[in-house]
């Protein structure tokens, strides 16, 4: 077959490149047989999520600007896979960071991960910190993003009201697990 017939293939990159590691580990966390769930609905999640970007964004962009971020950061756009018992959510921003759970068909998540690169490209960075602090601020509103890293960089994990945050780390690719006890 002449080379310019040959179809090129697409190769993953960035967190995609994990996608199949990511949705391994959390089918296989303990916290997914937990009788126990996390306070949110695929749903309830999407709101509470939304509502911190909304306030994300005006607390720190233009106007022009927010239309941008909105669309890049919004949940709305997010994949659901479900059947008669599971649903995995997933919801990746850019080529650096992705939120994944796992949870009950029509029910709450067992677990949700925030999965990310650590990258030197400053978009990426930037992108990563956004996710990270808006995901971290759905769970805990009213604490700094910067006293939660001071804690996961001593600890890499702890617990608040009965919710597990951990953070797995394999070279630059980091998984914040969030669970119940």
């Amino acid at each position: 077959m002449p080379n310019n017939l040959r179809r090129k293939r697409r190769v993953a990159t960035g967190i995609e490149a994990h996608i199949d590691e990511i949705i391994g580990r959390l089918a296989n966390n303990p916290a997914v047989e937990h009788i126990a769930s996390l306070p949110f609905s695929v749903e309830s999640f999407q709101t509470d999520f939304n509502a911190q970007l909304e306030k994300f964004l005006e607390q720190n962009f233009a106007e022009e600007e927010r239309s941008f971020w909105t669309e890049t950061l919004s949940l709305n756009d997010c994949k659901i896979f479900s059947d008669d018992e599971t649903v995995m959510f997933v919801k990746i921003f850019g080529t650096c960071a992705g939120i994944f759970g796992f949870g009950e068909t029509n029910g709450k998540f067992k677990i949700l991960s925030l999965s990310f690169i650590e990258s030197r490209k400053h978009f990426d960075k930037q992108l990563t910190d956004f996710v990270f602090s808006l995901f971290m601020k759905t769970f805990l509103p009213k604490v700094a993003t910067s006293e939660i890293i001071a804690v996961l960089k001593e600890n890499n994990f702890f617990t608040v009201a009965g919710i597990v945050f951990e953070l797995v780390q394999t070279g630059k690719f980091n998984m914040l697990n969030v669970s119940v006890e």
